[in-house]
């Protein structure tokens, strides 16, 4: 019961952590990169917004 409670704590921890990433990339404006052509516009994400990205 203890090692579920820890493994329970762990995944909560680690998902707050890379919110909180997230959350630190988006204040510094370093959320994607931008390329602008004559044809078309490309959004590139950057860092962990690349897998919050996916859906």
């Amino acid at each position: 019961m203890l090692l579920d409670l820890f493994s329970a704590l762990l995944l909560i921890s680690l998902l707050l952590g890379l919110i909180m990433y997230g959350v630190i990339q988006a204040k510094n404006g370093d959320l994607a990169e931008v390329a602008v052509s004559d044809a078309e516009v490309v959004i590139m994400p950057r860092g962990v917004f690349r897998f919050l990205s996916f859906r």
